[in-house]
């Protein structure tokens, strides 16, 4: 299917676990879900103030967070297409969001050197990672949840110890920016 309905450019997209939705983030400040069997737009979710650059299912499916350069993480439900919460990041625009694989957690990064690591549940800041670089441009989380991998603006990934808070092991060998890291399934 091609997907028509977004104003702007679309900078995300994300499946849910059983791929039947697909969430699409877009400059033109929505985000859009979509049944990936029709290629029908289900909703339209409005909220961000600015272009909307991650979007990210949680493991359950019920939950969609975004992110953008309002500087806020939103927690959508899905089924209603209500916004939930509305995370204020104080480091400046988000370019990434994840979750765990439990769900209770969810990480935010963007134009600043610090990820973010937020509780859900209390909509609160649960820990700060520092990295080296200002430009972060993707977030993911192993697939036991104790690691999260960074990338940005650097020739290197990092991989961060969650429970520590602690940098644990670079990796080199690209030759320019690394813009997108994701864990295989198997970790």
């Amino acid at each position: 299917h091609t997907l028509y309905g977004h104003a702007n450019q679309v900078w995300s997209v994300a499946f849910n676990f059983n791929s039947t939705l697909l969430a699409s983030g877009s400059h033109d400040y929505t985000i859009r879900l979509w049944d990936t069997s029709t290629g029908a737009c289900l909703k339209s979710l409005r909220g961000h103030t600015n272009q909307v650059w991650s979007v990210a299912f949680s493991p359950d499916g019920l939950l969609l967070a975004s992110g953008g350069d309002d500087q806020t993480v939103r927690l959508w439900d899905i089924n209603t297409g209500d916004c939930l919460k509305t995370l204020r990041d104080p480091s400046g625009q988000i370019r990434s969001v994840a979750f765990n694989p439990r769900g209770d957690l969810v990480t935010s990064a963007g134009n600043s050197h610090i990820i973010h690591i937020w509780d859900i549940s209390s909509g609160q800041i649960h820990s700060v990672l520092r990295e080296p670089i200002n430009q972060i441009w993707s977030i993911s989380f192993s697939p036991d949840g104790h690691t999260i991998a960074s990338c940005g603006d650097a020739t290197f990934i990092n991989l961060w110890d969650v429970s520590a808070g602690q940098r644990v092991k670079t990796l080199h060998g690209h030759e320019s920016a690394v813009l997108s890291v994701s864990y295989s399934p198997d970790g």
